[in-house]
């Protein structure tokens, strides 16, 4: 019997999965391996390398869901698409070596679906300075469990004429949403963030600051095809966000179909 231990050690130990860290900067070409701050990559690069467990250092800087070499409407489809448990976090100088030194208030790690930079103040989503941005700036695509974790990134630019979710779109499951900014974000529903089959998804001290829908200004989350615990949203900031019909800050569907908690939470200056 003692003979077959060294064997199945060996099995174990042959497909255990080491996490990674990923560095990214803003000005990094994507040539770069993406193993140090020496030598980080993009944003982009970073994603399609990451896997689950994995996580992405991101220094500040502006990061646009596409390149000005590219000529508009192709930018509309451009987003950042999240592999499921990959964790995000911004807020990095780009010279740490741990992750507890960032300061995502001070260095702001910035995500937009303005590629051009030319948004103005309005947030119509027929505005013609807003007519090449990004549908949705953040994609969290399939089932996301609590390992996928978006931490310190400000969320903004993203114009969704065609569907829900300007600033960010959840298909499903219970990510983590911590320390983000989204701002000036617009969509048909849920200018900043969609949530569709939230369970258990958590946003905790995150600031919604001047979006704008048709239907839930800031959030929408969406539980038609979801019964159960629902998302939880604590210690965060909804301001200055607008619908054009119904709830300018926050709009759940069907909430009889699973339990949506919130808590400690400030909503002033939103409009319906």
């Amino acid at each position: 019997m003692n003979i077959f231990v060294p064997l199945l050690l060996l099995i174990l130990c042959g497909t255990a999965v080491h996490a990674d860290t990923l560095f990214v900067k803003a000005d990094a070409p994507s040539a770069n391996d993406g193993q140090s701050w020496q030598s980080a990559t993009t944003l982009r690069d970073a994603l399609s390398k990451a896997a689950s467990g994995d996580e992405v250092w991101m220094a500040e800087g502006l990061y646009p869901t596409g390149e000005t070499a590219s000529m508009p409407p192709s930018w509309a489809g451009a987003t950042f698409d999240i592999p499921s448990g990959v964790r995000i976090y911004g807020g990095f100088e780009g010279t740490e070596s741990m992750r507890q030194h960032r300061d995502w208030l001070r260095r702001r790690t910035v995500l937009t679906g303005d590629v051009l930079q030319n948004d103005g103040q309005a947030l119509a989503l027929d505005d013609p300075l807003r007519a090449e941005n990004s549908h949705t700036v953040i994609k969290l695509t399939g089932n996301h469990d609590s390992t996928t974790i978006i931490d310190g990134l400000v969320v903004m630019g993203g114009n969704n004429t065609i569907g829900p979710g300007g600033g960010m779109f959840v298909e499903a499951g219970c990510p983590l949403i911590s320390n983000c900014r989204f701002e000036s974000n617009a969509a048909e529903r849920g200018g900043a963030l969609y949530a569709a089959r939230p369970s258990r998804m958590r946003i905790e001290y995150s600031q919604f600051i001047r979006n704008r829908a048709l239907v839930g200004g800031a959030v929408v989350l969406d539980s038609s095809d979801h019964t159960g615990w629902g998302a939880w949203i604590v210690n965060s900031v909804f301001q200055r966000n607008e619908a054009a019909f119904d709830a300018g800050a926050l709009h759940v569907c069907q909430p009889n179909r699973s339990t949506v908690q919130l808590a400690s939470c400030v909503f002033t200056h939103n409009v319906a």
